[in-house]
């Protein structure tokens, strides 16, 4: 990932490029691309033309503004559409807008604090900030939290980077929540294993595969995974996009639709699947239901939890099939 991402900014001479001004406040701040995992990857600073090639450029922007004496700031949306349509030139993002980052007033008063008190009588009163911005912080999340049927012991609290503050769905592996970025307060579908089956050796495979080929599908039409990570009692839990919406099943009338608007539907999911196979991979579960629709109208697919990779050749047992039977080819069956 870090080689393709640093091949797109250091073009060779006569390149097809197309650039990126960033416009935030301060103007100067230090832009980082975030990769799947492993660490940021410095691009160059906001106020000075960041260039790509166009033909590698379709994909979304995970990006993180950091600017000394201001809090870090990720981004993660949509590149502008002047530079998807590969449009030469250099163009401004956000259009029209600007990306504000937040001044870390907690060291700057700080900072202040020692040069006229000392050491000693900082100490404290650091203490003291912390745990009241702490408690601010808990107070804000709590207030940000859904009721679930039944109690939920995880919701309002801090999963990794992320509070949960909903829970959207259970499902046979896994529970769903809706979370925020603690520093960003982004929004993020949050997927944890059940406890139950935390210690089956295929399910954390496989779950280890869907965070590695989530990772790798970077695409308008597929659902990103950005983020993962094991709890203290062993669960893992993969951060992806949250897409607000309806799946394909919800959309689809009872009495059908006409051709054309079904093939507006379904090219999306053409396109996400044909870049899934030219990287080698098979969703193996295409489905209405792993197909959403956003409420902008943009079609993603989802759940590469039993997908097929080069890298993943012996995952799945020999003779066991995997799959929704009412949407498996007859032989698999």
């Amino acid at each position: 990932m870090l080689g393709l991402w640093l091949a797109l900014l250091w073009l060779p001479a006569g390149a097809d490029e197309v650039g990126i001004r960033f416009h935030t406040d301060p103007p100067d701040a230090e832009v980082y691309f975030l990769p799947a995992s492993g660490d940021p990857v410095h691009l160059g600073r906001a106020d000075e033309p960041i260039l790509f090639d166009c033909a590698k450029i379709n994909r979304s922007l995970r990006l993180r503004f950091r600017k000394d004496g201001y809090l870090d700031l990720d981004y993660t949306g949509d590149a502008p559409n002047n530079v998807i349509n590969c449009n030469p030139g250099v163009w401004d993002f956000p259009e029209g807008g600007e990306i504000v980052l937040k001044p870390d007033r907690h060291g700057l008063t700080a900072a202040l604090v020692i040069s006229c008190l000392g050491l000693a009588g900082v100490a404290g009163w650091l203490r003291l900030r912390s745990r009241q911005s702490e408690q601010a912080m808990e107070a804000w999340i709590q207030d940000k939290v859904v009721a679930s049927d039944g109690s939920d012991p995880l919701l309002g609290r801090l999963l990794g980077d992320y509070w949960l503050v909903e829970r959207l769905g259970r499902g046979g592996m896994a529970t769903v929540y809706r979370g925020l970025h603690k520093e960003s307060q982004q929004e993020f579908a949050i997927k944890l294993l059940h406890e139950e089956i935390q210690l089956d050796h295929e399910t954390r495979r496989r779950f280890a595969r869907e965070v590695q080929i989530g990772g790798s599908l970077v695409h308008p039409n597929v659902v990103s995974v950005h983020d993962h990570g094991t709890l203290d009692d062993g669960r893992q839990y993969l951060v992806m996009d949250l897409v607000r919406g309806r799946d394909l099943r919800e959309q689809v009338r009872p009495d059908g639709m006409p051709a054309a608007e079904a093939l507006e539907l379904l090219g999306p999911v053409f396109e996400g699947v044909a870049f899934a196979h030219a990287r080698g991979i098979v969703h193996r579960d295409l489905k209405p239901e792993n197909a959403l629709l956003r409420e902008d109208g943009r079609v993603l697919v989802s759940d590469f939890g039993l997908a097929r990779s080069h890298d993943f050749s012996t995952v799945t047992a020999s003779g066991s099939v995997l799959g929704t039977p009412a949407y498996m080819a007859p032989e698999q069956i």
